[in-house]
Parts: structure tokens; C-alpha cells; sequence
């Protein structure tokens, strides 16, 4: 796919110097490999240019995912372990055999400008891998070690926020979607994108990594940006909901009958009245429901809610981890009775390597979205957040007493 000489794409455009590249100069070289499906040699230098400044303005690739474990889901004291470099807003899967299944936003240093040299068909695998785009990985016990994933991607896009689950179809997978044209010219992070916020749905077979062509589940235009972050939650009557988080205070949800037929232009059809963000949704093995966030407003306190059908939600959410550090939250149970929270800690030596400079959480923002932060990070929404539930208990402790 490299453009070069006497090739079909002709000559290569005349463009800024790969120091002087803008935003809005680095989506137009993805627009043209999306129309084109080819990048000259200058395209490739302007493109390592871009990162080199995005890395410098922005800490989302220093961002490690660690874990902890919890006896009943309901505290996690910690110590945690860090398992991943360069993985944003993680989710996890845990299958019949124990083994865990990782998906997050791979933001790894340099892969953009190397897939788009050595194998750019990657991205319509993966999305924009080094920027926005998923990978994925997976544990036996030991060291994660990335499979081969393929999303089958309808055009180009910055893929990001996953949510993972397995279903008796296979494994299920909801991201975040942004196509090049609604990328924010002035604005880097998913979330300034253009509405609607396209939330995608897959399915892949059992034991494949391949996924069948993705739906869009919903095209929300709820809020003040209309969201990130989903998560898919089945229900006990086989209904699935895809839960946003947070739209502006709160995370509301879509429902489907089956899964498969969505009405994507739909409003929300709930409120859970939960005070989250990057929520995610898991079932106990008792059926109960489940809804892990980040507490709006309160850097550092992650909480659940438990519901019996999905419509209504306990309140006050209860606390079960504190960790200034954290941010982002995946939980899931193994076949032992293991609960297992994955989320993110922003690694320093990163930061100081690259001079980035760290975004610290800030006051209720009205609409949910700092100018010039990053799209993830410590919560920072909550002007009507609601009272908390206890702060949790001692390390090692559960809150229920076992």
C-alpha cells in the first residue's frame, strides 16, 4: 500500500514538514488512505512526526493496566500487579477454563507509523493500533501474550473503549467507533468526535478471534457528547442492554430483544441513576447484576450497583476500591469464584521519558469534557453525582464480612 514512483496514486501531495504537522494535517493523511488505500514515503515521515508531538501533549500511551483479585467482587484490597504497558481502558473475559482474555486501546509507541509501513491492512483489522485501535491478550496464569485479532472493519476508524464477554454464541465485543470524518480537527481524544458516538457490536465464533462484520448498536446523540465507554449487559429474560457512561451524570442504557436487532437512533430508554463513568457490567454466579464505574467526582473511588432485572439500580452505589492512582475499571468472576478488577495506573517513568504532561482531575465540567484533556483518564463528572455508600472496609476485609 505504498505509494511510490509510478503507482496509481499518483504523486505525493505537498504537505506540511513532519514537525509542523497539525491535527487536522494527520487526518487528512488518514482520509486519504481510507479513499486511496495507499500512503507515500512523506505520508509515513509526517506520520511519525504527528506521534512524536501527540506523545508529548497527551499520557494515554503511558498508561499501564494492573489487576487485583477479590474473594466475593464486593472489595478489592490489593496489593494490585501491573500486566500490561501501553493499554488503555482494558476489559476483560474470563472463559470456562480460567484463562483471561484482555482487549484494551493499544497505544503503543511507534505502531502506528510501523503498521502503516509494514502492513497498514492491520488497520481495518484492528483500527488505528498505536493511536486508536484494539489489541488483544490473553493469559493462562502466566505472562499475556497479544492473539491475532480481526474486527473486520467496515472503513477506517479510531476503534476504542472495548467491552468483552462471552456468550453462548461466542465471544461478544462493543466499542467505541470514529470514523476519519468525524475525527475533531482541534481536539485530540475520541469523545470530541462529532455525533453521533457510533457504539459497534460483534460477535465471533467459538474459538475464533475473527468477528463477524460489525452492527451499529447505537448512534447516540444523548448528553452534551453522546458518550464513550460501552458496555453490553445480558439480561435474565435473554434481552441485551448497552450501557454508556457517563451522559452527562449518569449511566443510561439502550436495550435490544435478542442482541442482534437495536434501534440506533433510539433516545436511551434508561436511566439507571448510577453516578458513573467507564462503566462495565458483569453477571454474579448467583444471576445477580452487576454495574462496576468509576464514582463520578471522586478521583480514586470505583463502585457498583447490583440490580435483579436491570431497571433498577441499588443506590447508594457501594465502594469497593479506593486507589488514587486508578482509573478505568473491567471486572469479572473466573470458575473458581474469583472476581479479578483490571484498570489503569499512569507509569512515571513513562511520563518523564516523554515530558507529558499529566491532566489532573478537575471540578464538576458541565458536559463532561475538559478542553484540551485527554478522553480518558480520573472521572471527571459529578455536578449532581449522588451521596456515596460506605468507603469500604480495612484491606482485607469485604464489606459483607467474608
Amino acid at each position: 500500500m505504498a505509494c511510490d514512483g509510478d503507482d496509481p496514486c499518483g504523486a505525493a501531495p505537498d504537505g506540511p514538514s513532519p514537525e509542523e504537522m497539525a491535527t487536522a494535517d494527520f487526518h487528512a493523511v488518514l482520509a486519504r488512505l481510507e479513499s486511496d488505500r495507499c500512503l507515500h514515503a512523506d505520508d509515513l515521515s509526517r506520520i511519525d512526526g504527528f506521534m512524536e508531538q501527540y506523545h508529548r501533549r497527551t499520557t494515554l500511551h503511558c498508561d499501564r493496566v494492573w489487576r487485583r483479585s477479590s474473594g466475593d467482587g464486593l472489595w478489592f484490597p490489593g496489593p494490585g500487579e501491573a500486566v500490561l504497558d501501553a493499554a488503555s481502558v482494558a476489559d476483560v473475559a474470563i472463559d470456562a477454563q480460567g484463562r483471561h482474555l484482555v482487549v484494551a486501546n493499544d497505544l503503543t509507541p511507534g505502531r502506528l507509523a510501523a503498521v502503516a509501513r509494514d502492513d497498514p491492512a492491520r488497520f481495518w483489522r484492528q483500527g488505528l493500533v498505536g493511536y486508536g485501535g484494539l489489541a488483544l491478550w490473553s493469559s493462562d496464569g502466566g505472562p499475556f501474550t497479544e492473539v491475532a485479532l480481526d474486527l473486520r472493519l467496515p472503513h477506517l476508524m479510531e476503534a476504542v473503549d472495548p467491552d468483552l464477554a462471552w456468550t453462548p454464541e461466542g465471544l461478544r465485543m462493543a466499542w467505541f467507533g470514529v470514523a476519519v470524518p468525524d475525527m475533531n480537527p482541534q481536539m485530540d481524544g475520541p469523545l470530541a468526535s462529532a455525533m453521533p458516538h457510533r457504539f459497534y457490536r460483534a460477535v465471533a465464533s467459538p474459538g475464533s478471534f475473527s468477528f463477524e462484520p460489525p452492527q451499529v448498536a447505537v448512534a447516540s446523540r444523548a448528553g452534551s457528547t453522546g458518550g464513550a465507554d460501552p458496555t453490553i449487559l445480558d439480561l435474565p429474560d435473554g434481552e441485551e442492554l448497552l450501557l454508556v457512561g457517563p451522559l452527562d451524570h449518569t449511566v443510561m442504557g439502550w436495550r435490544s430483544v435478542d442482541g442482534e436487532r437495536w434501534d440506533a437512533d433510539a433516545s436511551p430508554s434508561l436511566d439507571t441513576r448510577v453516578p458513573g463513568a467507564t462503566p462495565d457490567a458483569a453477571v454474579a454466579p448467583d444471576g445477580g447484576l452487576r454495574l462496576y464505574h468509576m464514582v463520578n467526582g471522586q478521583p480514586g473511588l470505583f463502585g457498583l450497583s447490583e440490580s435483579a432485572d436491570g431497571e433498577t439500580w441499588s443506590l447508594p452505589v457501594q465502594i469497593v476500591m479506593r486507589d488514587a492512582a486508578a482509573f478505568n475499571i473491567s471486572v469479572a468472576v473466573d470458575p473458581s469464584g474469583t472476581w479479578w478488577a483490571y484498570y489503569n495506573v499512569t507509569d512515571e517513568a513513562c511520563l518523564a521519558k516523554w515530558g507529558s504532561r499529566r491532566i489532573a482531575p478537575v471540578g464538576p465540567q458541565q458536559g463532561g469534557l475538559e478542553q484540551g484533556g485527554p478522553a480518558h483518564g480520573p472521572p471527571r463528572m459529578g455536578p449532581d453525582a449522588r451521596p456515596l455508600g460506605p468507603p469500604g472496609p480495612p484491606p482485607g476485609q469485604s464489606p459483607r464480612g467474608r
